[in-house]
């Protein structure tokens, strides 16, 4: 039987590889999107989508989570989850439907009605899959979870390239979700080997209550803080100026995708084992943490000098304000690692009503952007944005020391190497604008390199040694 750490490993590859096979076809998929529709429709998909990601969280209600958290968990317990998100599912479509007339006159958007009535669906589709993949999740079979993402994202994005080719407009995004999320839950039920029987229990549900309701309002709170720049972009300035903003956003992820995404999605039900452990958990928690700061300032760097030909030559000249705002949003994501694996070591040792009720001042501080781009404009709202990002960085090392433990001094060492690099690399864009972005990008590669080479920094290290090894073994096929 494999080993944690081998499943660990095992899961973390075929996870980084579903993103990275999904994110390259949802890259491909995005630029052919962006040339056959404009930045507002864009924004308009935005502007429902706000609700829909809010709403969904009521579908899960928290009780993924706990499936993930728990050291043994019933069938009845399983069924009894899967009953109340089907039963949730319908209940949300319903009113989903119904409250297409309000949305479209909160923006006083006409056209926003019929999309929300299409979208109303959605979470009936969704409510099918929940407990499948958090079994799949907590048995760390991401293999399963990497090929139902991979073959949803293809064919839900095909069919939107097919429509938007046929002047169907935002309707095609809206047929490319629909039919990724079917297809996505269909593949879910051919792949897992759990299925549901008809049976419901109180007391199992009563068990977990209150680890999932901690987990929901947690949740929540973080859809509607997440949500709430684009809800208050659309409200406060125009389609265009959200599409704009969104498509900026969609590049950012791919810092966080690539860096700390998938070491996010192994590292709690992994952590969740090792609970009991205290040396062991932090071990793990560290060196997580390490590698994923590594790999988000060296990607964060190398994006934020490519932004320029990477949005026009990819998107086209009427993208040209995403740069500056991707340029901005990219600052702030560098050090979203420590920030999102804070709370994960938190729920994982069982605080999740501690991070609920810690996670309501982050949320609320997140709200400043928002309250600056009313006051004085869309530019301030960004500065805003990159400066509370930092600011939760410094809580959220904090809180870890205060509640776990960890150490403040290993967090700013991790932190100081890339910090240091990317401000040089910044250094280099403004000074050399004139220069080939394509040298500042070697150059940036090798300064950071260097750096980290300087101060030995175990990441570098870490991923080297790995690598060597991956090569020792292939060497001779």
């Amino acid at each position: 039987m494999a080993s944690l750490k081998e499943k660990s490993i095992n899961a973390f590859v075929w996870d980084i590889s579903g993103t990275l096979i999904t994110h390259g076809s949802s890259f491909i998929i995005s630029i052919v999107l962006a040339r056959l529709l404009s930045p507002s429709e864009f924004g308009l998909i935005g502007m429902v989508m706000v609700f829909v990601t809010i709403s969904q969280v009521f579908v899960d209600a928290g009780f993924s989570s706990s499936i993930i958290q728990e050291k043994d968990i019933s069938e009845t317990l399983c069924n009894s989850i899967f009953l109340i998100n089907i039963l949730t599912g319908i209940f949300l479509s319903g009113v989903f439907y119904l409250s297409a007339g309000p949305v479209s006159d909160f923006y006083q958007i006409e056209e926003l009605e019929i999309l929300v009535q299409y979208f109303s669906v959605i979470f009936i589709i969704n409510s099918f899959n929940i407990v499948q993949v958090a079994i799949l999740t907590r048995e760390l079979n991401f293999k399963a979870l990497t090929i139902r993402q991979v073959i949803s994202n293809v064919i839900g994005g095909i069919v939107g390239i097919i429509l938007a080719y046929l002047n169907y407009g935002v309707f095609s995004l809206v047929a490319q979700k629909l039919v990724a999320a079917s297809i996505s839950t269909l593949l879910l039920w051919s792949l897992s080997s759990w299925t549901p029987k008809f049976e419901f229990s109180k007391m199992e549900i009563k068990k977990i209550f209150g680890f999932s309701s901690s987990m929901f309002f947690d949740k929540l709170l973080f859809a509607l803080s997440n949500q709430v720049n684009i809800l208050g972009i659309g409200k406060l300035f125009s389609p265009s100026t959200l599409g704009f903003y969104t498509r900026a956003q969609t590049l950012n992820e791919l810092v966080i995708k690539y860096s700390s995404t998938s070491l996010n999605k192994v590292l709690y039900p992994v952590l969740s084992k090792l609970q009991a452990d205290s040396d062991e958990f932090y071990s793990l928690y560290i060196k997580t943490v390490n590698i994923a700061v590594f790999l988000s300032f060296l990607i964060g760097g190398i994006l934020l000098i490519l932004s320029e030909p990477l949005i026009i030559s990819l998107f086209g000249e009427k993208w040209q304000p995403s740069i500056f705002i991707f340029q901005c949003l990219l600052l702030a994501t560098c050090n979203h690692p420590v920030n999102s694996m804070v709370a994960i070591s938190l729920i994982s040792k069982g605080y999740a009503s501690r991070n609920f009720k810690i996670g309501i001042y982050r949320k609320v501080l997140k709200l400043v952007p928002l309250v600056i781009a009313y006051l004085l404009g869309f530019n301030a709202f960004i500065y805003s944005f990159i400066c509370v990002d930092y600011f939760l960085l410094i809580v959220n090392i904090l809180i870890s020391k205060y509640y776990l433990g960890f150490p403040i001094k290993d967090h700013l060492l991790i932190i100081k190497d890339g910090l240091i690099s990317l401000l040089l690399g910044i250094l280099m864009y403004n000074y050399f604008s004139n220069a080939s972005v394509y040298l500042l990008t070697l150059f940036y590669m090798l300064i950071y390199l260097g750096i980290n080479l300087i101060f030995r920094n175990k990441a570098l290290f870490y991923l080297l040694n790995h690598f060597l090894n991956f090569i020792q073994k292939n060497k001779n096929l």
